[in-house]
C-alpha cells in the first residue's frame, strides 16, 4: 500500500508515515525494514537505506530480497561482484528458481558491468526451460535478444516483441497510435529482451508527434541514452547518468511534414543518431565505461499530462553484430598511414582495432615491437570511439604478467590489449584474469587465429560493459579476409560504410511485402583479418 501511495498516486508523505508507523510497531520485521529502505532509495537517501538493509542481512545473510536491494547501493565493482556471487548461491537453491528469475528482472540486476557473472547460470536454466517446453520461460526472458524485429502495422496489431505502456494502442490507418493517458506525461513502447543488449539499434518511421519524441537505449533509474527532438524540432543526442546530463549534442532542425524516419545505434562505445538515413551529427558520442545497460524503447513525452502522442508507421530494433579489425602477427610492419587507409571504410561497423604492436619475450616481459607512435590511428579511434587494443604476440600465458600489461596500458594510453595465443589458455587462467581485472581500468581479448579453418577463437575479459552480450566464454567468429585495399577479396574497391546487411535490416519494406511482423537474426559477428 505504501508503494502504491508513493509511486502511483504521488502521496509520498502518507507513504512514509505509514512505513514509519509500522517500523515503530515491528522494528525487526525484515519486510518492513526493506520497504522503508526502498522508499528511502526513491528519495536518494542511500546511506539510510543501506543501514536498514544491512540490519536485515546481519540477522539473515541468506535473505535474497535484501541482497538484491542492496546491490545498486554498493559503490565498488569488487563489492558488487561479491554480492552477486552470494545472490547466485542463494538464488540457485532448488525450489526458489522462479522467485530468483523474477527478482533478477524486477530489480534490474543485469544492467551492471559485472552482471555477466550471472549469465552462465541464466543460460543453463534457460536451456533447461527450452528442453522441458511445458513451463514458464522465466530465465529465457532474461537472455539478451538475438533477433531483429520489424513491423509496419498493416495487419492492425502490435506483435509480442514489444510491450506498450500507453492509454491507447488504437490502430489508425495502418499505424500504431502511442499516446499518454490522462494521468501521465509519456507513453512508452519497450523492445522485449533489450535490457542486456550491448550493440543494437532502434528505428522508427513516425508522424504527427505531439510534444517531445525520444528513442531510448540503456534506460534505467537515472541512466539513459536518448535521441530525438523537442517541440520546436531541435535534435538531441544525450547521455544521462545518476540523473545528471553528462553529454548533450544538439542542432537546429526543420521538422518535415509527413513521415520522418529516426534511427539510434550503439556500436561498442559509440552512439549514433540518424534522420531519414543521414547522420544527424558530425560524429558519434562516446559512452563512458561506467555506463549501465537498460531497456530500449520509444516514447513521446510532454510536460502536460495526456498530451504526448505519436503515430508509428514502422518500427524496428534488435542487436547489431560485433566487428573486430585484427592484424596478423608478423604480417608486416604497418605504417600509420597504411593502417588508416585500411580502416577508413570500416569505421561505422568496428567496435575494436587490434594492430600488432607488442611482443612477449620468453622471460615473460612484454615490450614494444614497433618504433612508431601511430598518432593518426589513435586520433581515428578516439574520434569514432573504437576501442584501440593493440596485439601482444604472447609466448606463454603462464609467464604473462597482467600487472605489467596494466602499467603498459597507462603508459601508452590504451584501452587494453589483444593477446595472440598459439593455443587458448585453460579456464583457470581466464578465471584468474577476470578476478584480477575487477577493479582495473584494463580490457583484454584472448585470440587464437585459425586461418586455415577461416575462424578465430576469442574470449573477452573486461571490468566494463563488454563487446559481447551474455556470459564470458570462448566464441568462434568467422574470418573475413581483407585485401590490401582494405576491402574483402573479390571486390575492386573498398566497401563503403553502411553497405552491410545491418543497414538493410531497418530500411523501409518494399511495397507488397508480407505485412506481418518479421523477425530474423542480424548479420554474424566477424573478425576482419588484415
Amino acid at each position: 500500500t505504501a508503494r502504491m501511495l508513493d509511486v502511483n498516486t504521488n502521496r509520498p508523505r502518507e507513504a512514509m508515515n505509514m512505513l514509519n508507523l509500522y517500523g515503530r510497531l515491528f522494528p525487526d520485521n525484515p519486510e518492513i525494514l526493506l520497504a522503508r529502505a526502498e522508499a528511502l532509495i526513491r528519495r536518494n537517501r542511500r546511506e539510510e537505506a543501506t543501514a536498514l538493509i544491512t540490519r536485515v542481512i546481519e540477522k539473515d545473510p541468506e535473505d535474497l530480497n535484501a541482497r538484491i536491494l542492496l546491490h545498486g547501493l554498493l559503490p565498488t565493482p569488487l563489492q558488487r561482484v561479491e554480492n552477486l556471487e552470494h545472490i547466485q548461491r542463494v538464488g540457485s537453491r532448488p525450489g526458489i528458481e522462479p522467485h530468483f528469475a523474477n527478482a533478477i528482472q524486477t530489480n534490474h540486476l543485469l544492467i551492471w558491468p559485472e552482471s555477466w557473472r550471472l549469465m552462465e547460470y541464466i543460460e543453463a536454466q534457460a536451456e533447461r526451460e527450452q528442453k522441458r517446453g511445458d513451463g514458464p520461460a522465466a530465465f529465457s526472458a532474461l537472455l539478451p535478444r538475438e533477433t531483429v524485429v520489424r513491423e509496419n502495422f498493416t495487419l492492425g496489431r502490435m506483435s509480442d516483441n514489444w510491450n506498450a505502456f500507453s492509454d491507447s494502442n488504437d490502430i489508425e490507418d495502418g499505424g500504431f497510435l502511442l499516446a499518454a493517458d490522462a494521468a501521465t506525461a509519456e507513453a512508452v513502447l519497450q523492445l522485449n529482451g533489450s535490457t542486456s543488449l550491448h550493440s543494437a539499434f532502434l528505428e522508427t518511421a513516425i508522424e504527427d508527434a505531439r510534444g517531445f519524441f525520444w528513442l531510448y537505449a540503456r534506460r534505467g533509474d537515472g541512466t539513459m541514452l536518448r535521441y530525438g527532438f523537442d517541440q520546436t524540432g531541435q535534435l538531441f543526442l544525450q547521455l544521462w547518468q545518476n540523473e545528471r546530463l553528462i553529454s548533450n549534442t544538439n542542432r537546429f532542425w526543420t521538422r518535415p511534414t509527413g513521415v520522418t524516419r529516426l534511427r539510434l545505434e550503439i556500436r561498442g562505445d559509440a552512439a549514433f543518431g540518424f534522420v531519414d538515413g543521414e547522420p544527424a551529427f558530425g560524429a558519434p558520442i562516446r559512452i563512458p565505461d561506467g555506463f549501465a545497460l537498460g531497456w530500449w524503447g520509444i516514447s513521446p513525452w510532454a510536460p502536460d499530462f495526456g498530451v504526448a502522442q505519436v503515430i508509428l508507421r514502422e518500427v524496428a530494433g534488435g542487436p547489431l553484430p560485433v566487428r573486430l579489425a585484427v592484424f596478423r602477427p608478423r604480417s608486416k610492419n604497418w605504417l600509420d598511414a597504411e593502417l588508416l587507409d585500411q580502416l577508413r571504410h570500416h569505421t561505422r561497423e568496428l567496435q575494436a582495432i587490434s594492430p600488432q604492436w607488442f611482443v612477449q619475450e620468453t622471460n615473460g616481459r612484454v615490450r614494444l615491437d614497433v618504433n612508431q607512435t601511430y598518432p593518426n590511428l589513435r586520433m581515428m579511434s578516439r574520434f569514432h570511439h573504437i576501442r584501440l587494443m593493440p596485439g601482444v604476440r604472447a609466448a606463454s600465458h603462464r609467464t604473462l604478467d597482467l600487472n605489467q600489461l596494466a602499467e603498459l596500458a597507462r603508459e601508452h594510453n590504451l584501452y587494453g590489449f589483444t593477446l595472440y595465443f598459439a593455443r587458448m589458455p585453460p579456464q583457470e587462467w581466464f578465471d584468474a584474469a577476470d578476478a584480477f581485472l575487477i577493479d582495473k581500468n584494463l580490457s583484454l581479448l584472448a585470440v587464437h587465429i585459425r586461418e586455415h579453418d577461416g575462424e578465430v577463437d576469442i574470449r573477452e575479459m573486461t571490468p566494463h560493459i563488454g563487446l559481447f552480450p551474455g556470459s564470458r566464454r570462448i566464441r568462434t567468429l568467422p574470418i573475413q579476409p581483407m585485401n590490401p585495399s582494405g576491402s574483402p577479396p573479390g571486390t575492386d574497391a573498398p566497401r563503403e560504410s553502411g553497405a552491410e546487411p545491418v543497414e538493410a535490416a531497418a530500411s523501409p519494406l518494399p511495397p507488397g511485402d508480407d505485412p506481418a511482423p518479421i523477425t530474423f537474426p542480424p548479420p554474424p559477428d566477424k573478425v576482419l583479418l588484415f
